[in-house]
C-alpha cells in the first residue's frame, strides 16, 4: 500500500468500523455502544430507553449498514487515486460533504446538535485523508 492510499483506507477503516458498532446497535444485549452514545449526543443523559424500540434496533440495523458499505467502496475507491486521483477526491469528498450537512443539520433539527462534534471529526479524518500530497519524483 502506498503512501497515497493509506490515508483513505486508514479513513475508510474508521467509517466501516463505526459503521459495524451503529448496526450492533440492532442486536439487544450487545449492542449498548451506540446507545450510551445516543444518550450522550441526546440530552439529557438519562440513560434513555431508545434501544428497547424496535424501530431504533432497525434505524441502526440500516444506518450501520449503509456505513460499512459506504466505507467499503471508498476502501476500494483508494486503490484507483493514484491513477485517477483528482477525480477519486471529488467523488470522494462531494459525498462527506452532502453526508455531513443533511446528518448534522437533521441533527441540530431533531434535538442532537452534539452529533454535530464527531460529524466534523469524521469530516477533518476524510478531509486529511483527500488532501493532495506531493508524490516524490523518482530520479
Amino acid at each position: 500500500m502506498t503512501d497515497d492510499i493509506r490515508p483513505l483506507r486508514l479513513a475508510a477503516g474508521l467509517l466501516i468500523a463505526t459503521g459495524a458498532i451503529v448496526g450492533l446497535g440492532a442486536v439487544p444485549g450487545i449492542g449498548w455502544p451506540i446507545w450510551a452514545a445516543h444518550d450522550l449526543i441526546v440530552w439529557p443523559y438519562d440513560g434513555g430507553g431508545a434501544a428497547s424500540i424496535p424501530e431504533s434496533r432497525l434505524f441502526a440495523a440500516i444506518c450501520g449498514g449503509v456505513l460499512v458499505g459506504w466505507g467499503v467502496m471508498i476502501w476500494h475507491l483508494a486503490a484507483l487515486i493514484l491513477r485517477e486521483g483528482a477525480a477519486i477526491r471529488r467523488i470522494v469528498w462531494t459525498g462527506g460533504l452532502a453526508w455531513f450537512v443533511v446528518d448534522s443539520g437533521l441533527s441540530v433539527v431533531a434535538g442532537g446538535a452534539l452529533n454535530v462534534i464527531p460529524n466534523l471529526v469524521f469530516l477533518a479524518v476524510f478531509w486529511w485523508a483527500l488532501r493532495p500530497r506531493a508524490v516524490p519524483v523518482a530520479t
